[in-house]
């Protein structure tokens, strides 16, 4: 058994434990971090009130390298605006600005000294469907208001809670494919108290800037997870499929080896069978498988009607044993079995029943032409040279007194034939064809005798 095997609940258990692990410490992860400062994170710094840029009275730097600035707004002064613009691009390409969108929040650290209840905090996009490389206006006007008290110590904004200004939707006609939040080219961003701005000095600190984003978000984050599980179940899928492949060759090898072992049982049962049931010597059915076959056909004798036994009898059998030898005797058998069995049907049988005696069953025949079978075979039968140049040892080539004899030997049959009755059983019906076979022998040999149907 492998090790997972042994071991899988605690494995999947520590699994299921990891994956809750991996999935709450995402917000734990390192982070990526773009800050600005006074010399750093932007190309220029720039001042802004309602009497210009830099250098109007409202506005001024009291420390631009620590990016502290002030506005003075008095009775006198027109209450229109007074900030700071914080520039991304390169003059005169301002189109060109920075990618924000991996960020998630902005970190600000801001010291505020003033009675202004808020300070506006804004970042615009310049894209190519909404905005026009003539018309700096025209980039998106992402914003939030921000309260002053809620600066009082360093707060962290999702960039997710600005919103596209309403002035900017309605003044250049943007459709609502395009009113999302965009922060994929920042061109500028800035910080101001909008208008009406209270009367007094504003003194504003920024003492740190800093845009913050996980390396992975936390959408890709899961999507990993989820990934890392989808791969694992598929890899053990197809691990499992590829053991059940393995192990389904391996059946289908055993079911092929067991098949081939049972093809080999069944030839070597069915050749048992055949030498349980056939004389070797004559190639006929011995008498254990001719008793089989005749017991089955006369359960069956209906179907197999008419139905006509013949009995064969060799002439002088055992004076061919006595005089030629055994070896003779047998080599006569063997010819005389082969013979008959090419000369007769496939659905007739042959049975060696006794020494030299040989039965016929026909099947659908009847008395006549089982007569004229055995007319034929007796006829082939004696036609049949039997060539004893092999036989060394029998008698009849060792006796001088016989020079003249020539090496070779004929032999006769005797017949006989009858027709099973109906409701006759096989001991009737053979009874009857073996005195039709002895009156052969009476009459001379070498003839068949046919016992007439009742």
């Amino acid at each position: 058994m492998s090790f997972y095997s042994r071991h899988r609940n605690s494995i999947q258990l520590a699994a299921v434990l990891l994956t809750v692990l991996a999935a709450v410490s995402h917000r734990w992860l390192p982070l990526k971090t773009y800050e600005i400062t006074g010399s750093k994170g932007h190309t220029q710094l720039s001042l802004y009130s309602g009497k210009g840029y830099e250098y109007g009275e409202e506005a001024g730097w009291i420390d631009k390298e620590a990016m502290k600035m002030r506005c003075t707004i008095t009775h006198a002064t027109e209450k229109i605006a007074c900030g700071v613009d914080i520039i991304f691009y390169d003059w005169p390409k301002w189109e060109k600005g920075i990618n924000l969108q991996r960020y998630d929040t902005v970190h600000l650290d801001i010291d505020y000294q003033g009675s202004a209840n808020k300070i506006r905090f804004y970042a615009r996009n310049f894209h190519p469907n909404y905005s026009n490389v003539g018309d700096f206006n025209s980039t998106k006007y992402n914003t939030i208001n921000l309260r002053t008290r809620d600066l009082a110590q360093p707060v962290d904004v999702p960039l997710s809670a600005l919103v596209v200004a309403d002035w900017w939707l309605d003044q250049f006609d943007i459709s609502l494919a395009q009113s999302h939040l965009d922060f994929t080219n920042i061109t500028g961003m800035g910080f101001d108290f909008g208008s009406p701005i209270p009367y007094g000095e504003h003194t504003i600190h920024f003492k740190k800037i800093v845009f913050k984003g996980h390396y992975i978000s936390s959408a890709s984050w899961y999507l990993i997870i989820m990934s890392i599980w989808m791969l694992t179940i598929v890899a053990k899928t197809v691990r499992r499929l590829i053991y059940l492949r393995e192990k389904n060759k391996r059946y289908l090898q055993r079911v092929s080896i067991l098949e081939e072992d049972k093809n080999q049982l069944q030839n070597k049962a069915d050749k048992f069978e055949e030498l349980s049931t056939t004389d070797s010597l004559t190639g006929a059915y011995n008498r254990f498988g001719i008793d089989r076959i005749i017991t089955n056909l006369f359960e069956q004798q209906a179907l197999m009607l008419p139905l006509t036994i013949i009995i064969a009898d060799i002439d002088h059998f055992k004076r061919i044993n006595d005089t030629d030898g055994h070896a003779v005797g047998d080599k006569v058998l063997s010819k005389l079995g082969r013979t008959i069995l090419a000369n007769i049907r496939e659905n007739d049988f042959l049975g060696r029943w006794g020494g030299e005696e040989f039965i016929i069953i026909c099947t659908h025949t009847n008395a006549q032409h089982g007569f004229l079978l055995a007319e034929k075979l007796r006829l082939l039968i004696e036609g049949t040279q039997y060539d004893l140049e092999n036989s060394t040892n029998s008698p009849r080539l060792n006796q001088q007194l016989h020079p003249q004899l020539h090496p070779q030997l004929k032999v006769t049959a005797s017949f006989g034939v009858g027709e099973v009755q109906a409701g006759e059983t096989f001991t009737e019906t053979f009874n009857r064809v073996d005195s039709a076979l002895y009156k052969a022998k009476k009459q001379g040999r070498n003839c068949t005798v046919l016992i007439p149907t009742h």
